[in-house]
């Protein structure tokens, strides 16, 4: 009898393994589909929030410069100088009221014009998407990342539709502590079948999301183009991007600058 119960709590023990490695797996998998890389530049929903916190504060300050402080100096001015110029401009809550909406709209205006400059494009094992303005008007943008609806509005392809991808090199100047120097920019042309070309840079430096975005490509079997020694950092993992690129280009040496 106890070898019996032994047996059977072996088996199932061997049972609960296999169900615990199947259920890991199933896991594992879910994870690698769902797992997204983003190229370019997208805003989150709450990145979005603080940026209008602070838009509200920056309107409140710019309401009591303009409708106190300002006020108060041309009155001042009037008073040493004898002068009588914007007699009408007095400093009182109405005029600071009246400012901070002025400035509110104003900044909120262009803020909503800067969130509408999103640009950039998702990588996942099932397909990929693009938000851009090549593709839907700013206001669709903006109402995707408010509804959270970005998702279906945005362009979507299969990975069959995509024909090549080629990566280049953007050189740039960028103003450091130490003076101007080069950087280095990836920039990544999606080619789809539907004749749409979609150009796209991988932000201020060859971060991870970069060489991970080459990896899923790669493995999709979409052909890479590029010049060779551009395509062989991505082959390799001992150098940063800016020291591969510096060392080939070489602008930030002393006499090459």
């Amino acid at each position: 009898m106890d070898v019996l119960c032994q047996e059977q709590l072996l088996e199932q023990e061997h049972i609960d393994k296999k169900l615990m490695k199947k259920g890991l797996q199933k896991l594992s998998d879910y994870l690698r589909t769902q797992h997204t890389i983003v190229i370019g530049k997208r805003i989150q929903l709450m990145d979005y929030y603080v940026g209008i916190f602070i838009m509200i504060i920056f309107s409140v300050i710019l309401g009591f410069v303009f409708g106190n402080a300002l006020p108060q100096l041309i009155s001042h001015i009037n008073y040493r100088y004898g002068l009588s110029m914007m007699e009408w401009y007095q400093a009182n809550t109405l005029t600071v009221i009246i400012w901070t909406v002025i400035s509110l709209i104003i900044i909120l205006t262009l803020y909503h014009l800067a969130i509408t400059k999103q640009n950039y494009i998702e990588l996942t094992d099932e397909g990929i998407q693009i938000c851009s303005q090549q593709f839907q008007g700013r206001f669709s943008i903006l109402l995707g990342l408010l509804l959270k609806q970005s998702h279906q509005r945005n362009r979507h392809y299969q990975w069959n539709q995509l024909e090549n991808v080629h990566i280049d090199i953007m050189i740039s100047t960028m103003t450091q502590r130490y003076g101007l120097s080069k950087i280095y920019l990836p920039c990544f042309t999606f080619q789809f079948s539907d004749g749409q070309v979609y150009h796209i840079p991988s932000g201020l430096s060859f971060d991870e999301n970069s060489k991970i975005a080459y990896e899923i490509i790669k493995v999709k079997h979409i052909p890479i183009l590029g010049q060779e020694f551009v395509i062989g950092f991505y082959e390799q993992n001992v150098k940063s991007g800016f020291e591969y690129f510096e060392e080939y280009y070489g602008y930030n040496t002393p006499q090459k600058k």
